[in-house]
């Protein structure tokens, strides 16, 4: 079988006839033309390329014959085996080194193409292999434990989970999540917050807990710092206590009031991640003192809640925080 599609052939074809004054075809193992600077002739068996394919060496031809134009027709050999032939119209001593260098060229983008499958398959495996362990409860084979130790992973130990938005620049095994969140597993003594200052949500997973619920914290945590504008990495033990998942529909309904003012809503936010500062917060909201206390009584007036009351202000951004954090 010719190991490139017909789009990559033509491509390849059509490419080598803008750098070479000759008109250049790729026919598969059969002798069909699959590629070619005229594609009427797609399809069409090339009495060269049989020739070449019969004896296993290159054929020149030089006098044009009623079906076959001069020129030179190179066995394409991948493995030692005949894949194609590539056939370049033109005077032999002329074109037969352009022969050479096509058919190099059809083997390493195949060798590359084969490569990179294999890469690709690897990937996919190892995907596989890590949801398996994050989501099915299945007793794991020796063969999966023994892939995952070559991954660096023991699951009888805690693992550590890291979620961010783009995938880690490090060799750990990670995996894509809903949302486009990336989250990575990480075993060993260098902690993996230090290979980036960027923002990140990390969890500890316990014994007595599923990997799942340890990852999902690790989302939590992450969404959590994005959501009030941290930076780093940020532990789900320092912020999970800002969610809460079992507040009734009421609770959540005064958050409508100020998600359609968007004003009021970064203030809240500023308000919270500057520990209610007055002053820091206006220079934050680039407002003046006395915009800031507007806004708060506004906040007050429309939810019920004054968040310079902390337990207001403490339901205020949990019902806030558990609807922004929500993991579906």
């Amino acid at each position: 079988m010719f190991p490139l599609n017909h789009r990559q052939a033509q491509q390849l074809v059509e490419k080598l006839m803008q750098d070479i004054p000759y008109s250049v075809n790729l026919m598969d193992e059969f002798g069909r033309i699959i590629a070619s600077g005229d594609d009427r002739r797609l399809g069409e068996l090339h009495a060269g390329a049989l020739e070449a394919i019969r004896l296993g060496e290159r054929v020149d031809i030089h006098e044009n014959q009623p079906t076959v134009r001069k020129g030179t027709n190179l066995p394409i050999r991948l493995d030692d085996q005949i894949v194609g032939v590539v056939g370049i119209t033109g005077e032999p001593e002329q074109v037969a080194p352009f022969c050479q260098i096509v058919s190099t060229m059809v083997v390493l983008l195949t060798e590359e193409a084969i490569r990179a499958a294999k890469e690709e398959s690897a990937r996919l495996s190892r995907d596989r292999l890590l949801e398996k362990l994050l989501f099915e409860e299945a007793r794991l084979l020796a063969d999966e434990l023994r892939q995952l130790a070559e991954l660096g992973i023991d699951p009888e130990q805690p693992i550590r989970f890291f979620c961010r938005t783009e995938k880690w620049p490090i060799e750990a095994p990670q995996i894509a999540l809903q949302g486009e969140e990336w989250l990575l597993f990480w075993q060993g003594e260098a902690a993996a917050e230090r290979q980036t200052g960027e923002l990140c949500g990390t969890a500890l997973s316990q014994n007595d807990e599923r990997l799942k619920l340890a990852a999902q914290k690790a989302q939590t945590a992450f969404r959590i710092g994005r959501s009030l504008g941290l930076s780093g990495a940020v532990d789900y033990l320092d912020v999970g206590h800002l969610v809460n998942r079992d507040l009734t529909k009421e609770q959540y309904a005064f958050l409508q009031a100020i998600e359609c003012a968007p004003e009021l809503l970064e203030t809240l936010k500023t308000y919270f991640r500057l520990n209610g500062e007055m002053k820091a917060i206006s220079a934050a909201l680039h407002i003046h003192r006395n915009t800031l206390l507007y806004r708060l009584d506004k906040i007050a007036a429309v939810t019920g809640k004054d968040p310079r009351n902390f337990m207001d202000l403490q339901l205020l951004i949990t019902a806030w925080l558990s609807q922004e954090t929500s993991i579906k």
